[in-house]
């Protein structure tokens, strides 16, 4: 079906419903970062390279190559199910090679699969195998990303929060599936398209990602653009917003000492500190 209709207009068909994690009105919020947010929610997350179309004969060559040996031998099962499950909500497409074979924008990496300590193994994308990493254009929000020295920046802020206001409060939370929030172009998702281990099927399969994936190096500054705003937006605009039952019950149920309520003027303004000196 995607060579018949054409890719944009088959691909078009899946990416609405990958959107669903982004609020409609999201150009309506009071951030200055509003107005490229809904531009990346309605037309999803450019991937323009610097790199020349491939051949057919380079696409032939990674394809009979196939998956990494993670992907191929070891954790064969494991990735094909896990697959199968973002599929199935909505976060990747499978097609086989040959209805994209010999599109110009499409470039393909190896499939992996990256074992962890006391964890389930974590899938992730070869992109600096087929040179995609390193032919992205720099259009990424990287200004977006607080990467580094969090262990000093938490420390500080614990240090400067407003005694009078009672003992600081921390809250971790966890997005599942966050770079799977947020959705990709047409043509990027031809530029991350990835080899799946053929496990006995007739002909070589694609997984195609309709939202970031892992190993692509703009994945981390796109996904920061938009839990940077959320952070903003709850750290400013908080201020005349009505409890959540949620803490009303849990006031309830756990007992702080002195005071469990927090006020804005809690966390006094934050002044990055100068590196240590070794």
């Amino acid at each position: 079906m995607a060579r018949t209709v054409g890719w944009s207009s088959f691909y078009s068909t899946h990416f609405h419903h990958n959107i669903k994690s982004i609020h409609p009105r999201i150009h309506h919020i009071p951030h200055p970062a509003a107005p490229s947010l809904a531009r990346l929610a309605s037309n999803g997350v450019p991937a323009p390279s610097r790199a020349p179309p491939w051949t057919i004969a380079q696409q032939d060559a990674v394809v009979s190559r196939g998956p990494h040996p993670s992907a191929a031998h070891y954790y064969t099962s494991f990735l094909l199910e896990d697959l199968y499950d973002y599929v199935r909500m909505g976060y990747w497409l499978v097609l086989p090679y040959s209805s994209l074979r010999g599109h110009p924008t499409l470039h393909i990496a190896p499939a992996g699969v990256v074992p962890q300590r006391d964890r389930r193994p974590r899938p992730i994308m070869d992109y600096s195998f087929n040179h995609v990493n390193q032919s992205s254009l720099h259009l990424a929000p990287h200004h977006a990303m607080q990467f580094g020295q969090a262990f000093q920046r938490l420390l500080q802020r614990l240090a400067y929060t407003n005694p009078a206001y009672g003992p600081p409060l921390m809250a971790k939370i966890d997005l599942a599936d966050g770079y799977y929030r947020i959705p990709l172009s047409a043509s990027a998702a031809l530029r991350l398209v990835v080899i799946l281990p053929s496990d006995g099927l007739p002909e070589p399969m694609l997984g195609i990602p309709l939202s970031l994936p892992m190993g692509w190096s703009k994945s981390p500054p796109f996904f920061c653009a938009f839990t940077e705003t959320c952070a903003d937006m709850a750290n400013t605009y908080h201020l005349n917003t009505p409890t959540h039952s949620f803490f009303i019950q849990a006031d309830k149920d756990v007992c702080l000492p002195t005071q469990n309520t927090f006020h804005p003027a809690a966390i006094w303004p934050y002044h990055p500190m100068p590196p240590a000196t070794p």
